[in-house]
């Protein structure tokens, strides 16, 4: 498994961007990363990348615990919109 996807329901026209980050060795590792450009306002769907650090930090992991970064760029001159959460990956 190279990725993961997800229906991104967009309010309106414009970029959404997701991070997924994870520790090791203490580390913050960056384990995963997407964009989605919304033409319109619905669901779309977001496609997250795994980076090379996610594929070797997910090898061999039963469980993993992932914190996300999630943003929203409207089109247009208004201001970002910005959440983080955080998950177990099992």
């Amino acid at each position: 498994m190279r990725g993961f996807v997800f229906e991104y329901p967009a309010v309106e026209t414009g970029t959404a961007s997701d991070d997924w980050l994870a520790r090791r060795k203490g580390h913050i590792v960056l384990i995963a990363t997407g964009r989605l450009h919304a033409q319109a306002a619905g669901v779309d769907p977001l496609r997250l990348k795994l980076t090379h650090a996610g594929v070797t930090l997910l090898t061999g992991t039963r469980h993993l615990r992932v914190t996300t970064y999630v943003r929203f760029k409207p089109a247009g001159k208004q201001r970002a919109q910005q959440a983080a959460g955080a998950f177990t990956l099992r």
